[in-house]
C-alpha cells in the first residue's frame, strides 16, 4: 500500500468458493476431518503420531 493512497475496497466475492472447491471442502470434511473446535491448541503435543 502506498503511503497516502486510499485503502483498497472490500471484495464480496473474496471468501466465495468455486463448485470445484465445495466439493474438495466436502470431501475433506467427511475424509476424518477434525473441526478446529475440538484441537486442543495449548497441547498440540498429544496429537503427534
Amino acid at each position: 500500500m502506498i503511503l497516502g493512497a486510499p485503502a483498497p475496497e472490500w471484495d464480496p466475492d473474496f471468501t466465495k468458493v468455486t463448485p470445484q472447491e465445495r466439493a474438495q471442502i466436502e470431501r475433506a470434511e467427511q475424509s476424518g476431518f477434525i473441526p478446529e473446535s475440538e484441537i486442543d491448541w495449548d497441547n498440540l503435543s498429544k496429537y503427534a503420531e
